[in-house]
């Protein structure tokens, strides 16, 4: 019974996003509408270093018991918005990697 629920489960996901994967974007659109303005993109930090844990995830100002950006995390947000020219405003919630994503990202 739990392997049918989960088969199910499965097709079920899978149809919902089925239009997601479908669609298709005009880059040079997108970007044209996105400098405009007025919009809100949520994302979440780049990756982080695997082997650290957070341990103390509660205590928002013991930055050293949480995790880090890893070195391609600190890339990935070098490069938010930075090619295509888009200027934003950058925020973020008080956890250590997302604070230091958003402190590195061009925009902030």
């Amino acid at each position: 019974m739990k392997r049918l629920f989960v088969a199910a489960f499965i097709v079920v996901a899978g149809w919902f996003t089925l239009p997601l994967r479908a669609q298709s974007v005009d880059l040079g659109d997108l970007i044209g509408k996105l400098r405009q303005g007025g919009h809100v993109i949520v994302m979440r930090h780049g990756g982080t270093n695997r082997d650290q844990a957070d341990t103390d995830p509660l205590n928002l100002d013991n930055v050293v018991q949480q995790r880090q950006l890893s070195e391609s995390g600190r890339d990935t947000a070098r490069q938010v918005g930075d090619p295509a020219g888009v200027g934003f405003d950058v925020r973020a919630v008080r956890y250590f990697d997302a604070e230091t994503g958003a402190a590195i990202a061009p925009g902030s």
